[in-house]
């Protein structure tokens, strides 16, 4: 009866403590430890110390080395599309038909010997150089969508990086947390056992619960790093000096139309 008391309050808990929100703030010293906070000041400083998502976009478009080389490559094939239509260089040679052999005999020993200049244009058939004008405007396009296609990839790994992080740092508060409630339970299975009010699995299931959760603790230590790094890639830098906090996310409401969604 009392052990399965025991469990009772044990799921009881854990349910109220995954409702009940709490302040916390990210410690900027490099380590992944997250420390819980309930004041309003805290709270205002660890506003201000967020990192919005818009301030990254603008940064990845300014600095990405992605970004940039397609947008060196769409100049480049703008540049492209009046030398097309344009004619090919005159060619101009000069020389001299039947020299003699020996260096040191005058032009004009022999008669047959002519001093040349000829000076030519190439004139393409009626209609190509408008047709290589319209190859050059299609292939510039093309690179143009490229470009767009680069700057839509680059932010959306950077929003997804960015989301991915803040979800990492909110499980973590939330598993921290789940671990307190644990080890409160798992010193009261532990006491009840030792009273002889409770059973050994209790206490053994509760420091089972607690090694679960220290366990994933230690892998969301892990997967922040890599986050981090995603999104210090796509702003095109080396390191990141400060602490990268994404803002809280929020479910936003969108009114969905028939007509809308089938245009």
């Amino acid at each position: 009866m009392v052990s399965r008391m025991i469990r009772t309050w044990f799921i009881l808990l854990l349910f109220v403590g995954s409702m009940i929100p709490i302040n916390a703030s990210a410690d900027i010293s490099g380590t992944h430890t997250i420390p819980m906070v309930s004041s309003q000041n805290a709270s205002a400083i660890y506003a201000k110390d967020l990192t919005p998502l818009t301030t990254l976009i603008s940064e990845a478009l300014q600095n990405n080395p992605e970004i940039q080389a397609a947008l060196q490559e769409r100049e480049a094939a703008r540049q492209r599309i009046l030398p097309a239509k344009a004619l090919d260089d005159p060619m101009l040679e000069a020389g001299v038909i039947n020299a003699p052999l020996l260096a040191s005999s005058p032009f004009n020993r022999e008669d047959m010997t002519m001093k040349m200049i000829d000076l030519s244009q190439r004139f393409p058939f009626p209609g190509k150089l408008g047709l290589r004008k319209g190859v050059a405007s299609k292939n510039a396009e093309a690179v143009d969508y490229g470009y767009q296609e680069t700057i839509s990839r680059v932010v959306r790994d950077l929003r997804v990086a960015y989301f991915d992080l803040g979800l990492t740092l909110e499980m973590t508060k939330l598993v921290e947390k789940n671990k307190l409630i644990l080890e409160d339970f798992t010193h009261l299975a532990v006491d009840h056992y030792v009273v002889g009010m409770g059973a050994q699995a209790d206490a053994f299931k509760a420091q089972t619960e607690v090694s679960r959760m220290q366990d994933e603790l230690l892998r969301l230590t892990r997967e922040r790093p890599v986050f981090e790094a995603e999104i210090i890639r796509a702003l095109g830098r080396s390191t990141y000096e400060g602490a990268l906090l994404p803002e809280p996310l929020h479910m936003h409401e969108a009114s969905l139309n028939l007509e809308s969604l089938r245009e």
